[in-house]
């Protein structure tokens, strides 16, 4: 846990360490429910390295515990839940995130809330979540749309035939 909410540079040499040693630690909760994954996606990466490094560590987490991303904590909330709590969460882990599990993008936390929900609600001034509400077209490439249209909303782009200023 500790490996992974460091934001300095080594902290993948500190998890790869600790991984080698004891690759059950990935999918080993804390007292809230909080595995590696949960505390990887609160920790604050801004920098350019650190968001590599933090994706490096997020692959080496998943292939040790695959099922991490599906795991809610005592709240009910899956890492990408809290990942998006930030205004501006780490692109490069939303993409990761969503990539590996597109359906966690529809997944409400214990408060009802989805990923989409509460990054809505942490932005002031974006459109309501029933604006954006994730509507694949016509069922090709699925997974891929949820992908491309979350990532676009964390970066704040704003996506074709979307009017922010509609609340």
């Amino acid at each position: 846990h500790c490996a992974c909410s460091v934001t300095s540079l080594g902290c993948e040499l500190v998890a790869d360490i600790i991984m080698e040693a004891y690759p059950r630690a990935a999918g080993m909760a804390d007292r809230h429910g909080r595995l590696p994954m949960h505390i990887l996606a609160h920790t604050h990466f801004v920098e350019e390295d650190d968001s590599m490094e933090a994706v490096k560590i997020f692959d080496r987490l998943l292939d040790e515990f695959p099922d991490s991303l599906r795991v809610p904590d005592e709240r009910g909330d899956l890492p990408l839940h809290i990942l998006v709590r930030r205004p501006r969460p780490c692109v490069m882990l939303v993409t990761a995130f969503v990539s590996a599990y597109p359906i966690a993008a529809e997944v409400q936390n214990g408060a009802g809330e989805r990923p989409i929900d509460l990054q809505v609600r942490v932005r002031r001034g974006s459109p309501s979540p029933a604006d954006l509400r994730m509507r694949p077209s016509t069922g090709q490439n699925t997974e891929k749309n949820c992908t491309v249209s979350f990532s676009f909303f964390a970066l704040g782009t704003k996506l074709p035939g979307l009017d922010t200023n509609t609340h």
